[in-house]
């Protein structure tokens, strides 16, 4: 946990990693300059997180502006970051304040989850081992 500042007000939030597509065949001074974007979306990330359960517009603006600089950027997002954001309207996924969480066990374990704003609908599998597949050791090229 780091402590952040938003205006006269500190909380706990946790970084979280975004990673970016070809960073290892780019120069030195361009990955610099993608640091910045990363810093960027990192800070955006944390004040949506931050504001979600006070103002979810705010918060859906914030994660608006982490999309638009990951497409200027090309960048990918950690999984983890992807399932916290509705798709439909960028709102911060909070369950049961801004989605609702459902299991469903025809045709195999699934994770419902559905935005309460906008009324976007997620399923996600639930089988027993699975892994991402940026998880997974032939998706780690070491060069």
């Amino acid at each position: 946990m780091k402590n952040v500042r938003l205006g006269s007000v500190f909380s706990n939030v946790s970084i979280v990693q975004v990673s970016a597509v070809g960073v290892g065949k780019m120069p030195k001074a361009a990955q610099v300059k993608g640091n910045e974007a990363f810093h960027r979306m990192n800070y955006l990330q944390q004040l949506a997180n931050y504001i979600a359960p006070l103002n979810t517009e705010l918060a859906a603006q914030y994660s608006e502006l982490m999309k638009a600089i990951r497409q200027r950027t090309l960048t990918r997002w950690a999984p983890e970051v992807k399932h916290n954001f509705c798709k439909g309207c960028n709102a911060v996924l909070i369950p049961g304040d801004t989605q609702q969480l459902r299991l469903h066990k025809k045709k195999g374990q699934r994770l419902v989850r559905t935005c309460l704003r906008c009324g976007t609908i997620r399923r996600m599998g639930t089988r027993k081992g699975y892994r991402v597949w940026g998880d997974k050791d032939e998706a780690n090229v070491s060069t």
